[in-house]
């Protein structure tokens, strides 16, 4: 094996294990979310049960704390809005250039509401999906442990 097969085989192993990563970091971080939104909604059922517009608006700017989320709805079994909130995100500049470029982008989640059962409406979330951040660390580590096995499999020169 010549040395620049040697280090093409090296580089399209960091490529593969850089997009596996994604893959399986993508699918189990909105996995997360998902499970997440729907155990909020839980919290929220009694609010819908009971009608009761301010504490669903509580609870929702409580959620709003936990993830990086752009907004929150609940809506009732005949598509009306029952308590929404917008969050307001300071986004820096990197954040606006990696929205441009659809680097970072919002995901619409919706999960059903239930009690005891019986379906009583659903929550929206627009999550925020800022996972570029985590690939491109990944990416430097994967390439600083690329070059590393590189330099070792490299032969030494031996010229005195």
């Amino acid at each position: 094996m010549t040395k620049n097969d040697s280090l093409f085989s090296i580089i399209a192993i960091f490529f593969i294990g850089w997009a596996l990563f994604i893959w399986w970091y993508e699918n189990s971080v909105f996995n997360s979310v998902e499970k997440d939104l729907y155990q909020y909604g839980r919290y929220l059922e009694i609010s819908l049960w009971d009608l009761n517009h301010e504490q669903a608006i509580q609870h929702l700017y409580l959620i709003g704390q936990t993830r990086s989320y752009q907004s929150l709805a609940v809506f009732d079994l005949d598509d009306s809005e029952f308590a929404k909130i917008d969050i307001d995100k300071d986004d820096s500049w990197v954040n606006q250039v990696l929205r441009s470029i659809h680097f970072i982008n919002d995901q619409k989640i919706v999960q059903p509401i239930y009690h005891n059962g019986i379906p009583l409406g659903r929550i929206e979330a627009e999550w925020i999906n800022d996972l570029i951040y985590t690939h491109l660390v990944v990416a430097l580590l994967l390439a600083l442990c690329t070059k590393i096995i590189h330099y070792y499999n490299s032969p030494l020169d031996q010229s005195p």
